[in-house]
């Protein structure tokens, strides 16, 4: 994601309520063409409770997402629940390798099999739409992000503001998909 949160994809546009021209500069949105960017990386519950971010402008191998991503972050969002918690990852390459999937069974963490989880529907991972709302968050109330650490604060804030009440309702919408599509 660019550091410059005007250039995020969204609804864009000006309204004019009398007739005149305005210059150019009023209507286009000018953006560096190889900004700075950063890939975020958090998990959400369907209990409204979301992990710590973790951003970086490195790549994202698999021995960054196990240390990183699932021992530092997922890990004790999972510890707070006494219920088994399933974790449904998209299909990234790091998110099913030989290491992560081992990691997974070494700490007791039931995860959907890739074989069933299907490529290309968002519709059915909620943490996509709590993207979109940070996303929508970041663009209305920060202009840009000089650093990376500044970044992650600005995420940590927008992703509390989004708040937990609408985390239930993104997986609540998604809980009568997966069932439909037969996997409860």
């Amino acid at each position: 994601m660019k550091l410059d949160y005007k250039t995020l994809p969204g609804p864009q546009f000006y309204t004019v309520t009398e007739e005149k021209s305005l210059e150019e500069t009023e209507t286009s949105i000018y953006t560096e063409k190889f900004g700075k960017k950063a890939m975020e990386w958090q998990a959400i519950c369907q209990c409204g409770k979301f992990s710590q971010p973790f951003v970086t402008t490195a790549t994202l191998n698999t021995q960054i997402y196990i240390e990183e991503c699932l021992q530092k972050r997922l890990l004790p969002l999972i510890r707070q629940h006494k219920d088994p918690v399933v974790f449904w990852p998209d299909l990234a390459s790091c998110h099913y390798a030989k290491a992560t999937l081992q990691w997974f069974e070494d700490n007791e963490v039931n995860v959907v099999p890739k074989h069933m989880n299907p490529p290309n529907f968002p519709e059915i991972r909620p943490i996509e739409n709590f993207w979109a709302l940070v996303k929508a968050y970041l663009r209305k109330h920060v202009k840009r992000s000089t650093t990376v650490t500044q970044f992650q604060k600005d995420w940590k804030k927008a992703a509390t503001s989004v708040g937990n009440s609408s985390v239930q309702k993104l997986m609540a919408h998604v809980r009568g998909k997966v069932r439909h599509l037969g996997y409860d």
